[in-house]
């Protein structure tokens, strides 16, 4: 398995399993990208071949089996459970949901397929029934006040791909780039700035 849980606070770790015909087994799956623990202890894992397994009914493996919910060129990166239902992200403008963790379909949203496909998501966040989806390129950013049901685009007025990002509230927000890049918002997501930024070119001398 490469999905591991701390029992002690982080002080030591084991690798997760789950019950397997009476034994205690590692979760089938590896190149784990992402993983998610629902308020009821369920667990959701995605792995960089496009293959999820999520825990559905009672926890049991009984109830989870190992499917392949995106092709491998599309390669998962975010997985996130909204309360009523689970969305996955990933490369080349990937965007899915499940209401059950087995069945997907593609979320529709407000880019052309073309610009789709050259969209590389990396991490979800929500608050409420607003959801934030970011990626590459971190030019934009996808809201959904109606928890996923619609999208749309926000501009965040740089270039630089956005790797994680994160809301305290409706309003409050940040997401984090490479080259020390902070973004922040304080309207939900509608405008952002930088909060801060360090060297935007770097140059090589050989």
């Amino acid at each position: 398995t490469s999905l591991f849980e701390s029992l002690d606070g982080g002080r030591t770790w084991r690798g997760v399993q789950r019950p397997l015909a009476g034994h205690p087994a590692p979760l089938p799956i590896g190149h784990t990208t992402a993983a998610e623990l629902t308020s009821s202890g369920h667990v959701g894992v995605i792995d960089s071949l496009g293959r999820a397994y999520i825990d559905t009914a009672t926890g049991t493996s009984q109830d989870a089996s190992l499917l392949t919910i995106s092709e491998p060129n599309r390669p998962l990166h975010g997985l996130h459970f909204t309360g009523s239902h689970w969305i996955a992200c990933g490369a080349q403008g990937e965007l899915i949901t499940s209401l059950d963790g087995i069945h997907w379909s593609d979320a529709v949203v407000p880019l052309s397929p073309t610009a789709q496909r050259l969209c590389h998501w990396q991490a979800i966040s929500q608050i409420g029934e607003r959801i934030w989806v970011c990626g590459q390129p971190g030019s934009i950013v996808l809201t959904s006040d109606d928890c996923g049901s619609t999208w749309q685009v926000r501009h965040t007025g740089q270039t630089l791909p956005l790797s994680a990002l994160q809301f305290i509230d409706h309003n409050r927000g940040w997401a984090t780039g490479p080259m020390g890049l902070v973004l922040a918002t304080r309207d939900g997501g509608h405008s952002w700035y930088a909060q801060r930024s360090s060297a935007r070119r770097l140059g090589m001398l050989a």
